[in-house]
């Protein structure tokens, strides 16, 4: 299963109630991805509507975890964000989940 984290209201509340669920079911393998505002999608539209600065740099999205641009609609900031994924991958580790 693939889960992505930054989503339009997401917060840390959800993200890590979004962990206890994935552990109470115990699926064999779930992956994290981070989602990006790219060039031309509606999130990117949301985003240049709402006034972040991310036209013209769409591609630094690509990026890392070293990634500090905003994520459009979420109140959490990018070290936020990977650091909720870094804690989420070893929390389901540590229960023999695939990550």
């Amino acid at each position: 299963m693939r889960i992505l984290l930054g989503n339009i209201g997401e917060t840390k509340e959800t993200i890590l109630e979004t962990v206890q669920i994935l552990k109470k079911i115990r699926l064999n393998e779930v992956s994290f991805k981070v989602r990006r505002p790219f060039l031309g999608s509606a999130l990117y539209r949301k985003g240049i509507k709402e006034g972040y600065n991310i036209k013209g740099r769409w591609e630094e999205y690509c990026m890392d975890e070293l990634t500090q641009l905003p994520f459009v609609g979420t109140v959490l900031s990018p070290n936020e964000i990977w650091q909720l994924k870094k804690q989420a991958e070893k929390e389901l580790a540590e229960c023999s989940i695939k990550v």
